[in-house]
């Protein structure tokens, strides 16, 4: 380019720089416009209006005064749509009074909520499984165009239970004031598919009868009206069981189908079922020596895969080599022929066994290692000459094993690159394993330094370098793990996280030296932005109480954001039993906004309850019994509740209550007033009671609470015989008691119902003051022990143990009969008569101011829900005022069934005296509601 161009064209070239220059001023000048004002507009007919703008408000990221920003727009209509409050979010902008200044107005159209929802003709199924089908539930949102899909799966679960063509319909109801819907649900179910008969053919082995036993559907189709709906759901598991209940009898290749052929125009259906049995499989084992045959059949899973193939047999062969590889015969052999019985009825499987030599450690040899001794290392090695800990056997998965051991202790110990290798030579015979383990141990690199570097840092309430450093575990001098580097990294951003930093970042960079012997390890750290707690805000709780739900949140506006308090909120929440289910979503947390609201939507239970219950045990004989009560009282989630029974030994009433947590501590107070009358099998006395109690319960662990109860007694001991004089006239007068009883439980039983495992335990102190007597200034103290034990699937041992005293602090050592101890019966010592483990010279029962027992009881799943017990009691009862009472033991041995319902077990015991008396049975059968212990 020539110096004559650059002169022509200059003037052109300013013009264009300067026209740049003017362009690029104006576009600096046009700045983002000042908000002038933020507005929230809901329809006029809105009764939640002041409720929903006090939260649009506080959810709102956009700051008067302040520049505008899209970030913060954005963030705030997310936060309005997370809060699934509101149907239709619509922005507009306008000017506002000055240069450059807008103001925004949010016009918010609220959404219904579904207050309620009613279901007509749910049966058979239950309301909850109506509900349990669709995808909204109380508490909800209401979205028209949902309803359609509703009404599909209400009519397919109809349908999945036998229906032909159900059909469903949904009306709305709106609640105008209050801005929320009732739904109800009409089921309209018509004709179902009946069961008229169920054939079974092919089955040579067992009766029709049998197996219509183990199938519901059959069972279905005995019984009259809808219980014989024909559901293909229950015909295909009844398939399933009785495939399964052949291979348990051995008949591995069965096979079973069905054919179902149904009548449109009679709506009925009938099933043929076809069973295949094949042959019954007989097992034949030879060679063993090592391991008995029921040992062997452990590994066995032909039953399982059938024939079919050879695949549950090779299988079954892979199974016995592992166990027999396990025990040192690494080169057993195993061979296999089948053979069919004349009648083909029959096939035997013969395993053939070659166990082959036991292969032993001869000598187990470690070479190679420097820094760590040999007796260090061999600590880690399970390859073991005979002699030694372990039996000597040589196996090779588990010399695998060891060299992984070995190079996981050098690895932690700072040995990067640590080889260790195995070497074994044989004898001829391969009887006999010479074990070498070489170790290259390579250099030990450790830890020169660990430094902490902050990014983006404002120092605003973190840790220090300090207190981090005291989180990492990776020191200074300490042999260098690097696989710790990311536990320190996550350490750091869990400790950082709870400081208001959920954004929080933490990366260890490595520094090594020349030869790798040191490192150097840089943790780099960014905390991210400090998030502040904003508002909580709660969907779906039309009648608990805002202010009850608030006492459980463990976080508070304007507090550092923490993932671990909001997780235990959540906790909290759910753990108040007045809710089905609670849902959290954060606004402003994905956002990584400044401030994170959290939105809870609830579905509440219902509140009322009504039961009712009858039945017959040993104890009361027949009785009958209600309830009922509101489970959430005022919104305050507060259970309030009536009750009465009234049995063949007398009746009682209650009026309680229980508050979950009082004065918005994390302490539980239940009270009552209650009335009794009480005539006890056996007691030649009754008693009537009426009194009133207060207790209050504190739960420190999730196995561990504690109980204080005070309780007033106004009771009136009386004779069932009228005729008869009383011992001591001053026990047959009307007695005021005052009991304080303060108690201590440990429970970790893994259920309330059926425990198979885990520990119950509660000691309990009463202290009695009579107030117009001695009579009841009495401690009264009682343990209660009991132990579950399952060692097998269907295997569990119960054991429990009683005991209980009463120490007297009166001016007689007297206590009434009705305070006393008695033994004997369904709940403590079976075999006797209730209340009757000690009795006079008249038959009369005794009781003593000590009463010790212990029970231990087998029980045994038999399948099928049914459950057999076999059991063996103690007890005694002694220091009685009525006889010379020696501290003898009686016992007593038994069995019984019991069925197993989801509410409990319903069973038949059978006791058995131990050393009966010529003056009572040898044996007594008991009928219980639930178990004794």
């Amino acid at each position: 380019m020539t110096k004559r161009f650059w002169c022509i064209h200059a003037p052109i070239w300013a013009l264009i720089l300067c026209a740049g220059a003017v362009a690029f001023a104006q576009a600096g000048d046009q700045s983002p416009p000042v908000v002038s004002s933020v507005h929230f507009v809901f329809p006029e007919n809105c009764p939640d209006r002041t409720k929903l703008r006090r939260m649009a408000e506080m959810v709102n990221y956009i700051s008067e005064g302040e520049p505008f920003s899209e970030r913060n727009l954005k963030a705030t209509i997310r936060a309005l749509q997370i809060s699934r409050s509101f149907s239709n979010i619509d922005v507009q902008e306008k000017a506002a009074e000055g240069d450059n200044r807008i103001s925004l107005w949010f016009t918010l159209t609220p959404h219904q909520r579904i207050a309620k929802i009613k279901i007509k003709d749910a049966a058979p199924l239950f309301n909850k499984e109506v509900l349990n089908a669709m995808t909204i539930y109380v508490g909800d949102v209401f979205i028209e165009k949902t309803l359609d899909k509703q009404i599909q799966m209400i009519e397919e679960i109809y349908r999945r239970q036998g229906f032909i063509n159900p059909k469903a319909s949904i009306s709305v109801e709106s609640v105008e004031d209050e801005n929320t819907v009732i739904l109800i649900i009409d089921i309209d179910k018509g004709a179902y598919w009946n069961i008229k008969r169920l054939d079974i053919k092919g089955n040579d082995t067992f009766f029709n009868a049998r197996l219509k036993l183990k199938m519901k559907t059959a069972t279905a189709a005995l019984l009259p009206g809808e219980s014989g709906r024909f559901i293909e759901s229950k015909l295909k598991k009844d398939i399933r069981e009785l495939t399964e209940f052949y291979k348990a009898k051995r008949y591995a290749d069965v096979k079973i189908e069905s054919d179902v052929k149904k009548d449109p125009d009679t709506n009925l259906v009938y099933i043929s079922v076809s069973i295949d049995e094949g042959p019954r499989y007989n097992l034949e084992f030879e060679g063993n020596e090592e391991f008995w045959t029921y040992t062997l059949k452990k590994n066995i899973v032909l039953f399982k895969n059938g024939l079919s193939g050879n695949r549950g047999i090779l299988k079954s062969i892979r199974n016995m080599k592992t166990r027999y590889a396990d025990e040192g015969y690494e080169n057993a052999r195993i061979t296999y022929e089948t053979s069919l019985s004349e009648d083909k009825n029959e096939k035997t499987v013969r395993f053939a066994i070659d166990e082959g030599g036991r292969a032993i450690v001869k000598s187990c040899t470690i070479q190679g290692n420097e820094y760590f001794s040999t007796e260090r290392i061999k600590k880690e090695v399970l390859t073991r000459m005979p002699g030694m800990v372990g039996d000597g056997a040589f196996v090779q998965d588990k010399l695998r094993e060891d060299i992984v051991a070995i190079r996981s202790l050098y690895l932690k110990n700072g040995f990067m690159n640590a080889e260790v290798k195995e070497n074994v030579e044989w004898s001829e015979d391969r009887r006999m394993a010479d074990v070498t383990i070489n170790i290259k141990e390579g250099k030990q690199t450790l830890i020169e330094n660990v430094g902490i570097e902050w990014e983006n840092s404002d120092d605003d309430g973190l840790p220090t370098k300090q207190e981090i450093a005291g989180i990492i575990q990776l020191k200074k001098n300490d042999p260098f793990r690097e696989y710790m580097i990311k536990s320190d990294e996550n350490a750091i951003c869990s400790a950082i996280s709870e400081k208001g930093r959920p954004h929080v970042t933490a990366e260890g960079k490595i520094e090594w030296n020349d030869d790798r012997s040191k490192a150097s390890i840089v943790y780099h750290i960014n905390p991210g932005p400090f998030v502040k707690m904003g508002r909580v805000f709660f969907n779906g709780n039309f009648k608990t109480r805002e202010s009850i739900i608030r006492n459980e949140l463990e976080i508070e506006p304007g507090s550092p954001f923490s993932l671990v308090n909001m997780l235990e909120t959540q906790r909290n929440i759910r753990n108040m039993d007045v809710f089905d289910s609670v849902q959290f979503r954060t606004a402003g947390l994905k956002e990584k906004s400044d401030i994170v609201h959290l939105f809870v939507d609830l579905e509440e239970q219902k509140p009322y309850f009504l039961q009712f219950s009858g039945g017959y045990d040993t104890e009361k004989n027949a009785y009958v019994s209600a309830k009922a009560g509101d489970g959430n009282l005022f919104g305050r989630n507060i259970s309030a509740w009536t009750s009465g029974e009234i049995s063949e030994i007398g009746y009682r009433g209650d009026i309680g209550f229980t508050e979950p947590r009082l004065m918005g501590y994390r302490i539980s107070c239940s009270g009552s007033v209650f009335t009794e009358r009480e005539e006890a099998f056996n007691k030649d006395f009754g008693v009537l009671t009426t009194g009133a109690s207060l207790g209050f319960g504190k739960k420190w662990l999730s196995t561990i609470s504690t109980g204080l109860t005070f309780q007033y007694e106004w009771r009136d001991q009386f004779l069932r015989d009228s005729v008869k004089e009383p011992d001591d006239p001053s026990e047959y007068e009307p007695r005021s008691i005052l009991i304080v009883t303060p108690s201590i439980q440990l429970d970790t039983r893994d259920s309330f119902v059926n425990p198979k495992k885990g520990i119950y335990s509660m000691f309990t102190v009463g202290v009695h003051k009579g107030m117009e007597n001695t009579l009841d200034d009495f401690l009264k103290y009682k343990l209660d022990l009991r132990t579950y034990w399952s060692p097998f699937e269907h295997l569990t041992f119960a054991v429990r143990g009683y005991a209980g005293y009463i120490n007297s602090f009166g001016a007689t050592p007297d206590v009434p009969d009705d305070q006393l101890f008695f033994l004997g019966g369904t709940t403590d010592v079976r075999g006797f008569k209730e209340n009757m483990l000690v009795y006079d010279e008249n038959g009369d029962p005794v009781g003593g101011r000590t009463a010790v027992y212990s029970s231990l009881e087998t029980r045994i799943d038999l399948g099928i829900g049914f459950e057999l017990a076999v059991f063996y009691d103690v007890g005694s009862v002694y220091d009685s005022f009525k006889l010379d009472l020696e501290r003898d033991f009686r016992s007593s041995v038994g069995m019984g069934i019991r069925y197993i319902t989801p509410i409990g077990p319903i069973g038949f015991l059978y006791g058995f005296k131990l050393n009966p008396k010529k003056t009572e049975g040898a044996s007594r059968l008991h009928f219980s509601l639930g178990y004794t212990f």
